[in-house]
This record gives structure tokens, C-alpha cells and sequence, in this order.
């Protein structure tokens, strides 16, 4: 079985013994990864981040939660690369439903075939259909949904997203959902194994939402949500014909489409 990390802060205690309870009736192992602190400037992950990219690109200040959810998948694909093994990556939030179990070992089962797979519950999102066995399907995302509370990830998609990850201006799901900037095809499973909790914990993290920015933010933010948008389709439209073998990642980063294509 592959390695379970858990991202979750290390005073979030009745979020971490919600997790343990979900995975000792599950007979699974994991390891908690202690979330990164988005305030402390003095790391140099945290250092990566931008402000005012961020602002211009969404039209609002960020939160320091935001940083910190960022750093700590990066550290977490940095250590994906570094052990040369797919890992699963969960955030604390997490419920497992139904055959979590089986699910999670189809998904192993094919962890040489696809680089990223999503295991969580979705809202209904344009995918093609590109494997089938006994029930269970993996889908390609031609939009890609937000949220990162459960998902499968290679030493090759994990590299292009480090790759991508130079400067931090995005929240992490939305860096992730915005594949041209990084190349990797998107999948899911279905049916899912994960949806976030039907009856939420304390969050540390923050309402990312709250806080507006200045007026001509919103200028700027339609400009790029409005390009991200053409580029995610053009990249999505390139990958909908190809097989999994074939896959050239969209990025227009040529750093990260060598990097993505070596390590193919």
C-alpha cells in the first residue's frame, strides 16, 4: 500500500482524532504532516509567496491560511519526488464513504498509469471516461473542480508541480485546477472514496472570501480568470484525443514541459 500523509495543524486536535477514528475503522495507516504556519515569514517556502500577484489575480487579499495549505502540499510533493513513490495526500477535513477501502486500492493499482488522481467527491464537472473495471471508472477532467482534500500523486506530477510552484499566487486548489500552468492531466475516480465532512470542524485556516480588494482588483481579475479560462480549455482540448501513455503536458512554461517530459 502506498503512504497516507495527513495535513493538518498540530493543535487542530479534534480535527486529528476525527482522522484517526476514520482510519483505524478503515484498517489503514497514515502519518499526520504537520501543516506549515503561512505566518512565519522566516520559511523559506512561505517566502515563495507573492501578495500582490496574488491580489491582482483574484481581486482580494489573501489569508495566511492559504499559504500555509500551499507550503505544505509543496513540501509534501517535494517529499513524493524524493522517495521516487506515488503518495496519497489527504487534508484533515476528510470522510471516507463508501468502499473507501477498495477504492483506494484501485487507484494504487493504477499509479502507473495515471499521475494525479483525485479521490474525492465532486460536484458534476465535463470529463471523459479513459478506464473501467468491475464499477469503478477514472475520468479526465475537461474542467477541473477545486478543492485538494484527497488525492493520488507520482514523482512526475509531483516534479512538474514543484516545477510550477516558483512563486505562490494562487491558492493551491486553484493552482492545481488551472492546468496549463503546469502540464499534468487531472483525473478522478469514481465512484469516490473521500468527500469533505458533512458536519465541519473549527477551522484554523480562515474564510477566504471575507475580504475584498481595491476596485481596479477587479479589473485585473476578470482579465485573468477570463485567460485562465481559454488556457485550460486549449490544454484540456489538447489531452481529450490522447491516451495516458501519450500525454505532452499544456503548460506555455517550456522549464516545466522539459521537466514534466523527462521525467516520462
Amino acid at each position: 500500500m502506498l503512504e497516507v500523509r495527513v495535513i493538518s495543524l498540530k493543535g487542530s486536535l479534534e480535527r486529528r482524532a476525527s482522522v484517526r477514528e476514520q482510519f483505524a475503522r478503515l484498517g489503514r495507516d497514515f502519518r499526520f504532516f504537520d501543516a506549515v504556519d503561512g505566518g512565519d515569514i522566516s520559511n523559506p517556502v512561505v517566502a515563495r509567496f507573492s501578495p500582490r500577484r496574488f491580489l491582482i489575480q483574484h481581486g482580494r487579499p489573501h489569508v495566511p491560511g492559504e499559504i500555509g495549505c500551499y507550503a505544505s502540499h509543496f513540501l509534501l510533493w517535494q517529499h513524493c519526488i524524493e522517495t521516487g513513490m506515488p503518495l496519497v495526500i489527504m487534508e484533515d477535513d476528510l470522510e471516507f464513504v463508501g468502499d473507501a477501502g477498495g477504492i483506494l486500492a484501485v487507484a494504487e493499482e493504477l499509479s502507473s498509469r495515471f499521475d494525479f488522481i483525485r479521490l474525492e467527491a465532486t460536484r458534476k464537472k465535463p470529463s471523459i471516461r479513459c478506464w473501467q473495471r468491475d464499477g469503478r471508472s477514472i475520468v479526465r477532467y475537461l474542467k477541473i473542480p477545486q478543492r485538494l482534500t484527497a488525492y493520488q500523486i507520482t514523482p512526475r506530477a509531483a516534479r512538474a508541480l514543484v516545477t510550477a510552484s516558483q512563486t505562490f499566487s494562487y491558492p493551491v486548489d486553484v493552482f492545481v485546477r488551472n492546468q496549463y500552468l503546469h502540464g499534468v492531466p487531472i483525473h478522478g475516480i469514481e465512484p469516490f472514496a473521500v468527500r469533505p465532512r458533512q458536519k465541519p470542524l473549527a477551522s484554523q485556516i480562515g474564510d477566504r472570501h471575507t475580504q475584498k480588494g481595491p476596485w481596479w482588483s477587479r479589473t485585473t481579475r476578470f482579465f485573468h480568470r477570463s485567460r485562465n479560462g481559454v488556457l485550460n480549455a486549449c490544454a484540456s482540448f489538447r489531452h481529450m484525443s490522447a491516451q495516458p501513455d501519450e500525454l505532452l503536458p499544456g503548460t506555455t512554461d517550456p522549464a516545466v514541459a522539459e521537466q514534466y517530459g523527462k521525467s516520462r
